[in-house]
């Protein structure tokens, strides 16, 4: 049994939604996780037969914060929608009617959020699952007990969230309905049922169909549901012979454990190429054979979970075999370019060899380098290029890696550093970017950058969108100059070949950074080539 102090530390998913509620009365956090599965309040849930549905348990092998958050960025964009400046008198009259009973909804499904979904991450749940372990075993206890309760604990707040979010939805879409019939607002919630509302449904259905199947991998005996606190409990017996993870869940029968899905930090679909339309399947779902050859690569946190911003254009990634030659290369290199001086005057096939293997010496300043270029090139993205931005790290993470990569290459050109040389399989000398290792450099880079983004403002499209707007002021505005400074210095020049002499011109133009900027967002314009 717990000692009284440890039992005193155990916080049940209702007494931190009242704590929310009322943070100054910390008294109510007490033992309320036995009251709530033994009260008279509870009653059984009887589970009809759900097929498993391999693609929805693939789905929650990922962090489930991020697989659930289209439950809260849709619920902003519905907002967005409705509270956007610029509405007529009489459309926002109507909408302000009906504004107290949407914001109470959304409010309580952010509530939710936090209580059942951000505790049931995976490094908050292991804490949980340690503390409480000695309440379900008396003996000795290794990591499958603890996975024993970090399972039980997972499935009851994430099927408490998806009962009250399903709740809150249907209030939701009542409100849209009403809506789309009174004549002030039915164009503003055009679209909307189809666009979000539909999207969330399928999000729902599909953690019930995760459940089932946990549910019935777990072997459940009892699911109870508190009427009056809306949590659910479970009661199951532990089983030596079965591997509490999801990982487990979701591995075929008779596979290997050394096959079992890599959870790391986000995963592109095969091609590359964005992934489906809806919500659900905007988390991408990966083959499991993409999932084992995910172990052998570094690639950057794809963190959005909408279609249009998880495309290529969030991703990077190479292989641990292609960063282990190419980190060879670099070590084996004579010369490392880190200053403009250090340019070779004139190179020998014999002066090579000799200081053949001195780029390892210089790998940490290499290191350095690149980082402190990179800092530089997006400090001045979003204070000289851009400045003025609401949320600058959301538009540098709407850039891209890609973009990044290319405008740190084009600055390595610029000032003449960050190459290579060393001596190939041919006895011939090489002058290059050892761009598997920057690369590498950058995704570290990238990583601890957006460490702690906003998710909510990465899925905000109105933030992308007035991004785009703003994008394309600066274009038009710099594209009339480079009209202009042809004009002057190519009179009477053919229009036809207006745009070439641009692209030709474009750091002069537009700079380099921004010439990358434009590329990645403007399409169907001069820089598509």
């Amino acid at each position: 049994m717990a000692d009284p102090e440890e039992k005193s530390r155990e916080q049940t998913d209702e007494d931190l939604e009242k704590v929310l509620s009322q943070p100054f009365q910390m008294d109510t956090l007490a033992r309320a996780e036995e009251a709530a599965f033994l009260s008279s309040a509870t009653r059984t849930v009887e589970r009809p037969p759900e097929p498993k549905t391999d693609e929805d348990v693939q789905l929650f092998l990922r962090p489930v914060e991020m697989v659930l958050r289209p439950h809260i960025s849709t619920a902003n964009l519905i907002l967005e929608r409705l509270f956007a400046p610029g509405l007529e008198d009489g459309t926002r009259a109507v909408v302000e009617q009906y504004s107290e009973d949407l914001k109470k909804d959304i409010d309580a499904l952010r509530k939710a959020y936090r209580v059942y979904v951000e505790t049931a991450a995976d490094e908050t749940l292991t804490r949980e699952a340690t503390r409480q372990v000695r309440k379900y075993f008396q003996e000795e206890t290794g990591p499958n007990e603890i996975n024993f309760v970090k399972l039980k604990r997972f499935y009851e707040k994430i099927k408490t969230f998806n009962e009250k979010s399903r709740e809150i939805w249907r209030n939701i879409n009542k409100l849209v309905d009403t809506f789309s019939v009174i004549h002030e607002t039915r164009r503003l919630v055009r679209g909307l049922e189809t666009d979000y509302l539909e999207p969330v449904q399928k999000l729902i259905r599909s953690t019930e169909s995760f459940l089932g199947a946990l549910y019935r991998y777990i072997q459940v005996n009892r699911e109870q549901r508190d009427s009056v606190t809306g949590g659910y409990r479970i009661d199951l017996s532990y089983d030596g012979s079965v591997d509490y993870t999801l990982d487990a869940l979701a591995r075929p029968e008779g596979e290997k454990e050394e096959e079992k899905p890599e959870t790391d930090a986000e995963a592109q679909p095969e091609d590359g190429g964005p992934p489906e339309v809806s919500i659900a399947r905007s988390i991408i779902l990966e083959t499991r054979e993409r999932r084992i050859h995910r172990a052998s690569l570094y690639a950057v946190p794809i963190l959005g979970s909408r279609d249009w911003n998880r495309s290529r254009d969030y991703s990077m990634e190479i292989s641990v075999q292609d960063y282990r030659n190419g980190l060879e290369e670099f070590k084996d290199a004579f010369l490392v370019v880190l200053r403009p001086e250090d340019q070779p005057s004139s190179l020998t096939a014999s002066g090579a060899m000799v200081k053949k293997g001195s780029g390892a010496s210089h790998l940490e300043a290499y290191i350095d380098l690149i980082e402190r270029i990179l800092n530089e090139d997006t400090r001045a993205l979003i204070t000289a290029d851009f400045p003025g931005l609401l949320h600058p790290d959301v538009f540098l993470y709407h850039c891209g890696p890609n973009v990044i990569f290319r405008i740190l290459i084009a600055t390595l050109r610029q000032r003449n550093i960050g190459d290579v040389f060393r001596i190939d399989e041919q006895s011939q000398i090489r002058r290059e970017y050892p761009e598997t290792l920057i690369r590498k450099i950058l995704i570290e880079w990238w990583t601890e950058r957006f460490r702690d983004i906003n998710g909510e403002q990465v899925d905000s499209y109105l933030t992308y969108s007035r991004t785009l707007e703003m994008i394309r002021k600066e274009f038009r505005a710099l594209f009339g100059r480079g009209v202009e400074l042809r004009k002057r210095e190519q009179p009477g020049g053919s229009y036809l070949q207006q745009d070439e002499w641009i692209r030709k011109n474009r750091n002069r133009i537009f700079g380099l950074r921004k010439y990358e900027v434009f590329r990645r967002f403007l399409s169907g314009t001069m820089f598509e080539f």
